[in-house]
């Protein structure tokens, strides 16, 4: 992998992490038109996810430190109900992405992992996202807080987010929003989520780092200081978007590319890989 294509698809995975327009889905999109798709050197394209999504589970751990430091503490000290309730919600939001994957480990041996490259899908889930980011700009303010129940609607939300072109951060923002968490709160938990959803996928795929030779360590490396500063600047946007109710733009861009790619695959649709 060249070190312009390194930093190019590490930018992409920062901002399309958490902004609400699919990581997956542009991955698959930029490494068929950058032509980035190492083929038989796949091995060293799962490494390089493994690091880039190292930098982006960094970007949002650096924002939220503050929380996330109190929530560790808060093991420690009984008197602290509030945050033991956001721990187990976030637990609850955890489980329905785990049992996806172990039911796919399990019964599938891991096909889901062929449908994670599929170009198509990728176009048509994305214009699916942008219905989704429409949602919220039709519903009254909501006003509630984090619950079991709720918790666990944002969470089968996340693990349908596997698909390329369903935003997780998109997803999950409008599942919380529309089971009643007030949008702020709704954000919060989103990415406070993704931690362990990015954490836990990088842990399955660690031993994809074996395969990564000398000659890339410096370009992985850049690749993932790009993602994780571009992840950064995606955190404050997405954040800044939720408050002032603009969730619904970055659905326009969904239609946009999701078409773009969709036209683009049935006018040269023997020359892409499905």
């Amino acid at each position: 992998m060249e070190l312009i294509h390194a930093i190019i698809l590490g930018i992409i995975q920062g901002l399309t992490e958490f902004l609400p327009v699919s990581s997956s889905g542009h991955l698959v999109l930029a490494e068929e038109w950058l032509n980035t798709s190492l083929g038989e050197e796949s091995n060293l394209q799962l490494a390089f996810n493994v690091v880039v999504h190292f930098g982006t589970a960094l970007s949002v751990i650096v924002y939220f430190h503050k929380r996330l430091l109190a929530l560790f503490f808060s093991l420690f000290d009984k008197r602290k109900k509030e945050e033991h309730r956001m721990i187990f919600f976030l637990f609850l939001g955890t489980l329905p992405a785990v049992i996806l994957v172990l039911l796919d480990k399990s019964l599938f041996g891991g096909q889901l992992d062929e449908i994670l490259t599929s170009f198509p899908l990728a176009g048509a889930m994305l214009l699916l996202t942008g219905v989704i980011l429409q949602i919220p700009q039709r519903l009254k303010p909501r006003e509630g807080v984090v619950t079991g129940k709720r918790s666990v609607i944002v969470g089968i939300a996340q693990a349908f987010a596997i698909l390329p072109g369903i935003s997780r951060s998109g997803s999950t923002i409008v599942a919380a929003i529309t089971s009643g968490i007030r949008a702020d709160r709704a954000a919060e938990f989103s990415f406070l989520l993704a931690i362990p959803a990015i954490m836990g996928g990088m842990v399955f795929s660690l031993k994809d780092l074996s395969n990564l030779p000398s000659d890339q360590l410096v370009n992985f490396a850049i690749g993932g200081v790009a993602s994780f500063l571009s992840g950064l600047f995606a955190v404050y946007l997405v954040l800044a978007a939720v408050r002032k109710g603009k969730l619904g733009y970055f659905g326009y861009y969904c239609f946009a590319m999701g078409a773009a790619a969709l036209i683009w695959y049935f006018t040269y649709g023997n020359s892409v890989a499905a």
